[in-house]
């Protein structure tokens, strides 16, 4: 049995009849131990040597121990290393061989988007209104099932809703035309909402949508892209300025009219520092070229650019869509933009939106493939993402509240399943079903990586483009990304994370069966083992009970959860207890870090911190000490009546018993 420095080795005694020179030798082992009252004493055989007849009555104890599962077949306690690869879980079945994985492995990840330029491939268009209006459409290579949500952006909260997919009708020429308007729309106001970089084409289109007749609207793509821009300030509308995005000559930076400064002369807008060097180099180019004396001054701010798919945390998002610095250009040196405000802001919203989508059906699709039951496809999505993706979330948090689920889980089901096995025992058995090498290999045999988001949060390329490394198995479309082997196992505690904050202990259950884990089922504990039945109130039990504020069912349990090991009384002892006292006290820390953040979010290496803090026995000593005066010295005294006087520790307790 495990014990610490203070307590005795517990020895088994030995007690010797002589009958006609014959010796029969019976051992009775202490009482401390996990065994069935009944099987503590043993008796041997008799022999003609007191070695022999010894020997005997030990082989009948160890025998009997064999038979209760507490020795293996070699008659030994323990014949493995904790955490070793080799050993079998709590329920026997070996774990999954995972030293052929690299610390970093290429690995096959859902990708939602497809390749529509593939012959093979059609093209689906899902309608997405925003705020309301339905004005845009995704097009894509993949039919994606209806989705709602909510992006944070700027500061404000905007929500969605993109419709599920419909498949395009069309010849393989009609195909071909399409997807050139649709390239080079797209393409086109990305350069000026997004990012001009990026190699290839793009797979996700975000064009004007005809509700009519449910497809792209390629007359307002085509209208647009005829004049992507002009200097004729004469056609219609060129006075509302509330709606006007110009660019220089000669530069392909956007910017928007906010009105016409009608104090400022050419000659003084000619002399900013800002537009000098520009129209010094606009003059190389056009030498003859002047600006009128009475030309209007339009008085412009440049457009930010979206660099960040960061859809939930404003923060790391641009706070304002324009520079706080005013630029005068004369307007005889501005192209008009054929940009509207309203389309444009569609476009900031894309890089956001389309990691959204990929976080949630990606979630989707583990939930579905996995056969797992209903969860916060929001709990999932965020148990899925890697740190390395630099999102306001990931996976971290979950995995700490997992952590906890999964060892109080594992450790209800090794309680009771090994009734007669030590704490010692436990730890071990518990261990080989928790450590991290288990949990790889089982969400290796799951594929969980096919699942895993670690794409990087920004966008200063355009990434959804096509792709060399695109394939397609069992009719889905996988993208190649650098994964670390470790993310496997937290993943896989982040989504028992994820299903505890779902459904509560029983969701959690049923996502741990279906992923392999020794959970022993999905059933309820109330419902998988039996219950407690009330029994009379001990008075050594009185103070304690009247101290927590809780009255316990069952007496017998708050007697062997304060009995020591060395206690001569002959009831079980508080280990097994403390085996399963810790798991639960792991679970119950972590929900309340989960409720502190719902008022204050914590980060997570602060909620690292203090769950090393939180379980030092120290902390649980100082806790412990500052209920003692009010019951716990009744409980030390009935323990000193029958503990060995020889051991210092207990010397030392009776001494501070007597001076308090």
């Amino acid at each position: 049995m495990p014990r610490d420095a203070h307590t005795p080795i517990l020895l088994p005694l030995y007690e010797v009849e002589e009958d006609q020179n014959l010796f029969v030798y019976k051992v009775t082992l202490p009482p401390s131990l996990p065994v069935p009252r009944d099987k503590l004493v043993s008796r041997g055989g008799s022999a003609t040597s007191k070695k022999a007849a010894k020997r005997s009555a030990a082989y009948e104890a160890v025998l009997e121990l064999h038979k209760l599962g507490i020795f293996d077949d070699h008659f030994l306690p323990m014949n493995r290393s904790r955490g070793s690869v080799s050993d079998d879980n709590i329920d026997g079945n070996p774990p999954v061989n995972v030293d052929h994985l690299q610390p970093i492995m290429e690995a096959s990840v859902f990708d939602i988007w497809g390749d529509i330029w593939r012959d093979a491939t059609a093209g689906y268009i899902h309608p997405l209104e925003v705020e309301g209006l339905t004005e845009m459409a995704l097009v894509l290579g993949n039919a994606l099932d209806g989705c709602t949500g909510t992006i944070v952006e700027s500061s404000r909260s905007i929500p969605f809703s993109i419709g599920a997919g419909t498949a395009m009708v069309y010849s393989q020429e009609e195909k071909t035309r399409g997807l050139d308007i649709m390239e080079r729309y797209t393409k086109f106001y990305l350069s000026h909402a997004v990012t001009c970089k990026g190699k290839g084409k793009s797979r996700v289109f975000l064009v004007p949508f005809d509700a009519a007749r449910r497809r792209p609207d390629y007359a307002e793509m085509e209208r647009i892209l005829s004049t992507p821009c002009t200097l004729d300030w004469g056609v219609a509308g060129i006075s509302d300025l509330n709606d006007v995005y110009v660019q220089l000559l000669g530069d392909s930076k956007l910017v928007k009219v906010l009105g016409v400064q009608s104090n400022m002369s050419v000659t003084e807008a000619l002399a900013e520092m800002t537009f000098e060097k520009r129209f010094a180099n606009l003059r190389r180019f056009r030498p003859d070229f002047e600006v009128p004396f009475n030309d209007p001054i339009l008085r412009c701010r440049k457009v930010m650019c979206t660099t960040s798919s960061e859809y939930g945390d404003p923060i790391l998002q641009r706070q304002n869509p324009l520079e706080n610095e005013d630029l005068f250009w004369p307007q005889c040196l501005c192209e008009r933009v054929n940009i509207t405000a309203r389309t444009l802001d569609y476009f900031r919203l894309l890089p956001p939106l389309t990691r959204h989508l990929s976080d949630v059906f990606r979630a989707r699709a583990a939930t579905v493939i996995l056969g797992l039951p209903s969860l916060n496809i929001d709990r999932v999505a965020e148990a899925l993402v890697l740190p390395s993706s630099n999102a306001s979330f990931s996976n971290q948090r979950l995995e700490t509240l997992g952590d906890a689920f999964l060892k109080l889980a594992t450790s209800i089901h090794v309680f009771n399943k090994f009734p007669y096995k030590h704490e010692g025992q436990l730890l071990c058995l518990r261990q080989n079903s928790v450590f991290n090498k288990y949990l790889m290999g089982r969400g290796h045999a799951l594929g969980l990586v096919r699942f895993m988001t670690v794409e990087p949060n920004d966008h200063r390329t355009w990434r959804l483009n096509s792709e060399e490394t695109l394939v397609y198995e069992h009719g889905l479309s996988y993208v190649r990304r650098d994964i670390p082997r470790r993310s496997i196992q937290d993943c896989m505690e982040a989504l028992l994370g994820a299903a505890f904050l779902s459904g509560g202990i029983q969701c959690g259950l049923s996502v741990g069966t279906k992923m392999g884990l020794c959970f022993g089922g999905t059933y309820a504990w109330s419902m998988r083992y039996a219950k407690v039945e009330s029994t009379p109130r001990a008075n050594i039990c009185a103070a304690l009970e009247d101290a927590l504020g809780y009255q316990f069912k069952d007496q017998r349990l708050v007697m062997e959860a304060i009995n020591h090991p060395t206690s001569r009384t002959g009831g079980a002892t508080y280990q097994r207890l403390a085996f399963l006292g810790d798991g639960e006290y792991l679970r119950s820390y972590c929900i309340k870090v989960i409720e502190i953040e719902k008022v204050s979010p914590w980060q997570p290496s602060l909620i690292s911190s203090s769950y090393t803090i939180c379980l030092r026995n120290t902390l649980l000593l100082v806790h412990a000490a500052s209920l003692i005066s009010v019951h716990a010295v009744s409980a030390i005294q009935h323990w000193l009546l029958s503990a060995p006087r020889s051991s210092g520790y207990t010397r030392r307790l009776r001494r501070l018993l007597s001076s308090s």
